[in-house]
C-alpha cells in the first residue's frame, strides 16, 4: 500500500491523497520511498520539489529566527509543488517548531503543494504532538511499512547475496532469515558481515551452508546477553495482549495454553533453565506439562506448514518464534546496557 501511494504521489493525481504520511519501525524503507518520490517528482518539467529532515526544517527555523529572516525561510517551503519531510516525530515537545510546521503545511496545502511525511510512529501516538498539526497528518492517507515477513527476508537475502557475490545453500537463506528479523537494514548489516568474514575466513568454499553461516555469525557477534525468563515473558505477553498473570495463571483457554507453551519453548531455547525451573517460573506444579509444551512446539515447528489457530488469528509458529526470539534479545540487551549505566560513577564535567 506504501509503494503504490508513493508512485501516486510522485504523479499531479497525487494531490487526491496528500498528505501522504508514511510510519513504521526504522530500517523498513521510509526514506527510501520519500527521497523515490521526489526524484520522480523532479523529472516533471518546472516542478519545484524537496526532501528535508523535520531536525533540519527545526535547524532552519531557529536559525531564521536569530536573524529576523522569515520571510526567504517561508518562500524556501510554501512555493513548493512537493514536499516531503522525513522524521516528523522529531518536532515532538518543540511547540514553536509545531506552529511554523502547520502554518508550512497550510500554507503549501492551500497552493496545491502534494505533501508527504515520514515517521517511526503512527501520528495519533506521537506524544507531545500538536493536535492541530496532528489532525492535518491524519487528513490525508496513512500508509504504515510494517517488518518484512520471512518470504520477504529470504528473497532480500537471496537478491543482497547475488550483489555481494556470496553464494549460499537454500537452509543457509533459511537460516539468515530467522536471524535477521528486525528490519531490512538489519538483513543489510548481517549480509555485509557475512561477505566480510567469509572472505577472510572461508576463502576457499564456494558455496556457505549453516554450518558456515553460523561459525561466520558467531565469529562476528561479540555481544553475549544473558536472557531470563522474565524477559521472555515480558516478550511474549506482549506480543499477546495478555497479562503475566494470566500467563501464570490456571487458565486453560486455548489462547492461553498456546502462548504458555511459546514461552516455555522460548525458555528451554534460549535459558539455561531446566525445565523444574521452568514450571516454577510458568506457575506450573508439574515439570512434565512444560515438557509436553516444548515438544509439542518443537514438533509442530519440524512440521510442513507450521500454523496455529489462536482465537480469531492464523498464526504462523516459524516466524512467530523468530519474531519474539528478536524481541528478547534486544530486550535483554537493552536493560544489560541499563544496567551497567545504573552501576558507573557518574563522571564530573567542567
Amino acid at each position: 500500500l506504501a509503494c503504490a501511494a508513493a508512485k501516486e504521489m510522485s504523479s499531479s493525481g497525487g494531490l487526491s491523497i496528500s498528505p501522504l504520511f508514511i510510519h513504521g519501525v526504522c530500517g523498513v524503507g521510509k526514506t527510501h520511498l520519500l527521497q523515490a518520490i521526489c526524484k520522480h517528482a523532479a523529472q516533471a518539467e518546472g516542478s519545484k520539489v524537496r526532501y528535508i529532515t523535520a531536525e533540519q526544517f527545526t535547524n532552519e527555523f531557529i536559525a531564521s529566527s536569530r536573524c529576523g529572516d522569515f520571510a526567504r525561510f517561508r518562500n524556501r517551503y510554501r512555493t513548493l509543488d512537493l514536499l516531503a519531510i522525513d522524521d516528523v516525530h522529531f518536532v515532538a515537545s518543540k511547540k514553536k517548531t509545531q506552529e511554523e510546521l502547520l502554518h508550512t503545511l497550510d500554507a503549501a496545502g492551500l497552493r496545491g503543494a502534494r505533501l508527504v511525511l515520514a515517521s517511526d510512529e503512527d501520528p495519533r501516538q506521537i506524544k507531545q504532538l500538536n493536535r492541530a498539526l496532528a489532525n492535518r497528518f491524519v487528513a490525508g492517507m496513512i500508509a504504515e511499512i510494517s517488518r518484512p515477513d520471512r518470504e520477504t527476508r529470504k528473497q532480500i537475502i537471496a537478491k543482497l547475496s547475488l550483489v555481494k557475490g556470496i553464494t549460499l545453500t537454500e537452509g543457509a537463506i533459511d537460516h539468515l532469515a530467522s536471524q535477521a528479523v528486525g528490519s531490512v537494514r538489519e538483513i543489510e548489516g548481517v549480509m555485509t558481515r557475512l561477505k566480510a568474514v567469509s572472505g577472510l575466513l572461508m576463502k576457499n568454499e564456494s558455496c556457505l551452508g549453516i554450518d558456515s553461516v553460523q561459525q561466520v555469525m558467531k565469529s562476528s557477534n561479540t555481544v553475549h546477553t544473558q536472557v531470563s525468563m522474565n524477559d521472555v515473558i515480558e516478550a511474549v505477553c506482549k506480543r499477546a495482549a495478555i497479562t503475566s498473570n494470566e500467563l501464570r495463571g490456571r487458565s486453560r483457554a486455548t489462547t492461553v495454553v498456546f502462548w504458555r507453551s511459546v514461552s516455555a519453548y522460548l525458555g528451554r531455547s534460549m535459558t539455561n533453565m531446566s525445565y523444574p525451573e521452568l514450571a516454577q517460573a510458568l506457575g506450573r506444579k508439574n515439570h512434565s506439562t512444560v515438557h509436553a509444551a516444548v515438544k509439542r512446539i518443537t514438533e509442530e515447528l519440524q512440521s510442513e506448514s507450521p500454523k496455529q489457530k489462536c482465537g480469531s488469528e492464523h498464526i504462523e509458529i516459524r516466524e512467530l518464534v523468530d519474531q519474539l526470539t528478536w524481541a528478547i534479545r534486544n530486550h535483554a540487551q537493552s536493560s544489560s546496557t541499563k544496567a551497567r549505566a545504573r552501576k558507573e560513577p557518574a563522571r564530573i564535567t567542567r
